[in-house]
């Protein structure tokens, strides 16, 4: 994975801030835009993860030395996100046998409010924490966890198939997709896809693609800035000379003195 460093002086750091603020947030595959993941461990060593193109696995590995443990990735937001989002990840391969132990999608919220996605192996197979269990809907070894606020009621999916749904307004703070272990040492596992995040809907979210890379070299607590793909630009009129190729930030910045100058007519 390619990791960016942005080097501004202030008032150029100042000016990537606000078009940040005024930006779609999404992410998408093992790179993302705009945003960063990070592995995410409750007892660092205790799962491996293998990371590869297109996926993740987990499993634990260690010792639990003892309470409920989760590993997967978090994405670190880098703005308030108070809008409409979705947010889901597939799964396949799911070793979960034993209580307690769960593949959960999580969001958190800045009232301090939880709402999870989880597939469990209690009644038809998953349900929402909030704290507390909510609903119960089918969900297989393989399948797709979903969250999706609209007007500020926030579901809670498996394949589509509605779990549970409840007012949570609040701006989002966190976002986790984890494997969950019980205070024993059960042989779980599962592996991660295509995990998309988008909380502005008229942005384009890619899945997959990106480097492969061992669980040494993923990162740890870190951040990783890597760009998804973009659309093509239409070439020019032939009458109009053709611009230099700018880079993301250049264009990024362009955009918005245009937009500052329409605003304000200078």
């Amino acid at each position: 994975m390619s990791v960016r460093v942005l080097s501004l002086s202030l008032p150029r750091g100042l000016l990537l801030a606000a078009i940040l603020a005024t930006q779609p947030v999404w992410a998408a595959g093992p790179g993302a835009e705009f945003s960063w993941w990070s592995v995410s461990e409750t007892t660092p060593g205790l799962y491996r993860l293998e990371f590869n193109r297109d996926a993740l696995r987990v499993a634990r590995q260690g010792n639990n030395p003892g309470g409920t443990q989760n590993g997967g990735l978090s994405l670190s937001l880098p703005r308030t996100v108070t809008e409409d989002f979705e947010a889901r990840v597939a799964f396949s391969d799911a070793r979960i046998e034993g209580g307690l132990n769960q593949i959960e999608l999580q969001a958190g919220f800045a009232d301090g409010s939880i709402f999870y996605a989880v597939r469990d192996r209690e009644g038809r197979g998953s349900h929402v924490w909030t704290p507390g269990i909510r609903g119960d809907a089918p969900c297989g070894n393989n399948g797709v966890l979903i969250l999706r606020r609209s007007q500020g009621l926030v579901t809670g999916l498996c394949d589509d198939v509605v779990i549970h749904y409840e007012q949570r307004p609040a701006a989002l703070t966190s976002l986790r997709f984890v494997l969950q272990n019980n205070g024993g040492n059960d042989p779980v596992s599962v592996t991660f896809s295509d995990w998309r995040f988008n909380a502005a809907m008229t942005q384009p979210v890619y899945s997959g693609g990106g480097r492969s890379y061992t669980a040494d070299r993923a990162p740890r607590g870190g951040r990783s800035y890597t760009s998804a793909p973009r659309a093509p630009t239409p070439p020019a009129p032939a009458a109009t000379p053709a611009e230099p190729a700018r880079s993301g930030e250049e264009g990024m910045i362009d955009g918005a003195l245009k937009k500052l100058k329409d605003l304000f007519k200078f």
